[in-house]
């Protein structure tokens, strides 16, 4: 996935997304939520336009601090559109697609929803390896995305060629999620389902 390979569907990939997932996106975005706390440091990857910004800020407040890593510069600025003035301080804004990690603080919480199915086994693999370092016993995951479903199918293939053919991004089928989490030692703690199964919400917690 290329730097600025989402900039040209940033202005429209809210509304598409919506129109073609309905409710069950929106509710996906937002589950286990309620596992984060005040002052924790989060890592929201692949977040997009911001549109669950406002609501991470008043979740970790008073102290906490996101750090909001996204690959294409359209999405940024449409995300720091979403930030009020006075929070500004506690967002740091990583234009970055190579995973780096930009404070001494470690990790609290990992956001990645609708993330890892964009990248290559390449960049799981060092996402992945990256996390082992920037995170602690008591770090959370918090995924979302997409499974294989036969009664979906046909969505699924039209959306990763579709957004294969809008972003440039080569993955052409979803990745083997679960052998990155067991690689790496990440069990699932909850899990909820959307869709039968098609979307599937995880909170994550590392095995040490």
């Amino acid at each position: 996935m290329s730097i600025n390979s989402y900039d040209f569907i940033a202005p429209f990939y809210d509304p598409l997304s919506s129109l073609l997932l309905g409710n069950s996106y929106r509710q996906s975005k937002h589950t286990f939520f309620e596992c984060i706390t005040p002052n924790m440091n989060i890592w929201c990857l692949g977040g997009g336009t911001g549109n669950m910004l406002p609501t991470l800020l008043s979740m970790n407040a008073p102290n906490g601090k996101v750090i909001y890593t996204e690959s294409s510069q359209k999405m940024l600025e449409l995300a720091k559109k979403r930030v009020p003035e006075q929070q500004t301080r506690r967002v740091i804004f990583h234009y970055n697609d190579t995973f780096d990690w930009p404070i001494s603080a470690r990790a609290d919480m990992i956001i990645c929803q609708y993330f890892l199915d964009v990248l290559t086994d390449f960049q799981l693999n060092a996402l992945f390896s990256k996390l082992g370092t920037v995170t602690h016993p008591a770090t959370r995951m918090l995924f979302v995305d997409f499974y294989p479903l036969p009664s979906k199918s046909l969505l699924l293939y039209t959306m990763i060629h579709t957004f294969g053919w809008a972003t440039g991004h080569p993955r052409k089928d979803l990745p083997d999620y679960a052998y990155y989490f067991t690689k790496y030692g990440w069990v699932t703690d909850e899990e909820r389902n959307f869709e039968n199964g098609f979307i599937k919400a995880k909170c994550l917690v590392r095995e040490i």
